[in-house]
């Protein structure tokens, strides 16, 4: 899931993007794969992509951006941020600590923690690792300037979840999931600015 210019957090995989590896990359560009990503993978199903490619030049079918979003692998990994101030032109935070705030309650709201957790209640499973500077060092450093964080020495939250279903784009599966997940990142964002 790729969060909107105008969302109050943003989701950013630990994969980069092809534009992100390009030489001159800008965030005009990132911006503009990402609406590509949702428009020509996201919101469709296996068939739709395959249907839409017919008769296009290979560098521009949908099926040829997919392969180059990373490995086909069932784990994703990413990080979430926020923005300080609601809006399009808020300001996003720099703080790791606070950045790994709002992912810790995201991940304890959507996986099982304790004997009293209801798994059947959480609509899908989330879990989380960090990156520490002695484990990931460059690749953290990366990482957290991806997601407009400072520099510092300080572990990183990383999210994960894992695909267990073969046909993910069949019955807007891939969409309802975004869809939950969107909500209580919503939810989190607001609640953390509450109590900051």
């Amino acid at each position: 899931m790729t969060a909107l210019d105008k969302d109050d957090f943003r989701v950013v995989p630990l994969n980069m993007l092809p534009s992100e590896l390009k030489p001159g990359s800008t965030t005009a560009k990132v911006e503009e794969e990402k609406q590509r990503i949702r428009d020509t993978i996201v919101s469709k199903s296996n068939a739709q992509i395959l249907a839409s490619d017919v008769g296009k030049p290979e560098e521009e079918k949908a099926l040829t951006l997919l392969r180059a979003l990373g490995s086909d692998l069932n784990i994703n990994a990413f990080s979430l941020n926020f923005r300080l101030t609601p809006g399009k032109d808020g300001a996003w935070n720099t703080d790791v600590e606070e950045a790994n705030y709002l992912m810790r309650r995201v991940v304890e709201r959507l996986s099982v923690d304790s004997p009293e957790d209801e798994p059947s209640a959480i609509p899908f499973v989330l879990t989380s690792t960090e990156f520490s500077k002695e484990l990931y060092d460059e690749c953290a450093t990366n990482f957290k300037r991806r997601l407009g964080l400072r520099k510092d020495d300080l572990d990183l939250m990383v999210l994960r979840n894992v695909v267990m279903n073969p046909f993910p784009t069949e019955r807007n599966f891939l969409g309802n999931l975004a869809q939950i997940f969107r909500g209580v990142v919503e939810e989190e964002v607001k609640v953390g600015l509450k109590i900051s």
